[in-house]
């Protein structure tokens, strides 16, 4: 079996900085990695699929989890399910633009930043809804409050079993 994982991760460029103080958080982006040697995300170029050598040279793996594990065949078909989006995928900087936009708000008023009725794209992506559709991940949280990356990476921790996969690197 196959092991796919799911990488939380920091940035360095100045683009995943701004993320990280824009969201008051270690983290700046979730990717998930395939035979330990593709990576799929989405970042300014729209989704697309990388090497994890490529991959590191951008980002910095903070946590990472292993989300399940499949025989070559069917890591291989949602491999194909990915690439079915890859060309016509983009990433959605509307949403980003308000997102920020909201987290602007929420620290000049030092208030917990909230998001209610947001409507986005769906043919482009931020890096959490490629997680939630490509690992059919359904992460449970306050319909208030916008599942940043580490609120995903604590709502999945805390979900998970004491023997659970996370590692800290």
């Amino acid at each position: 079996m196959i092991p796919v994982r799911i990488m939380f991760t920091k940035g360095k460029n100045p683009f995943s900085k701004l993320i990280m103080w824009g969201l008051d958080e270690p983290i700046s982006h979730v990717a998930i990695c395939f035979f330990d040697a593709f990576v799929v995300h989405s970042n300014i170029k729209g989704l697309n699929i990388t090497s994890l050598d490529a991959f590191r040279e951008h980002s910095n793996i903070v946590f990472e989890h292993e989300i399940a594990r499949y025989s070559r065949s069917q890591t291989v078909m949602k491999m194909r399910e990915l690439g079915k989006d890859i060309d016509r995928a983009g990433y959605d900087w509307k949403y980003f633009c308000f997102l920020f936009w909201e987290a602007l708000k929420s620290k000049i008023m030092r208030r917990e930043l909230k998001i209610n009725g947001v409507h986005h794209d769906k043919n482009k992506y931020l890096c959490l809804e490629v997680a939630e559709k490509y690992l059919n991940m359904h992460v449970r949280y306050d319909k208030d409050l916008y599942a940043t990356p580490m609120k995903m990476y604590e709502l999945i921790k805390k979900e998970e079993s004491p023997s659970g996969n996370f590692s800290e690197t």
